[in-house]
């Protein structure tokens, strides 16, 4: 049996439509759980600060592979970085890898955003 290409054609692999989602709940969760001990933990002000934004970096990571599916990678890597950063928050010996991540993460999405995202402004609202 033979499948022709014309039906097969616009379909995409399972693996690349969940792998996305799955890592964004992965990062999720973890940040959650960093959230949550440091919450029970009474750690510093500034460890509860950095772990809500890694709790915000995963759920922008886990809404990205929602909303836009055709953007596999940039959700993969925005959730793969909350998930390292959630574990560097609470693991010691992870925290030098999620603070090299971080810059290259920042740098990459910066550098994913669609053309006429970043534009300069048009010319009749020009400050």
């Amino acid at each position: 049996m033979t499948i022709a290409l014309e039906e097969v054609r616009g379909t995409r692999p399972v693996a690349e439509v969940f792998a996305p989602r799955a890592l964004g709940v992965l990062a999720l969760g973890l940040a959650g759980w960093a959230l949550a001990t440091t919450v029970s933990n009474g750690a510093a002000s500034l460890r509860l600060v950095v772990s809500a934004l890694v709790v915000l970096w995963a759920a922008t990571g886990l809404l990205l592979a929602v909303r836009r599916p055709s953007e596999t990678v940039l959700a993969m890597v925005v959730s793969g970085a909350a998930a390292l950063a959630a574990a560097g928050v609470r693991v010691d010996v992870v925290r030098p890898f999620g603070e090299a991540v971080v810059p290259w993460v920042a740098m990459y999405v910066v550098l994913a955003m669609p053309a006429d995202t970043a534009g300069p402004c048009p010319p009749g609202n020009a400050g």
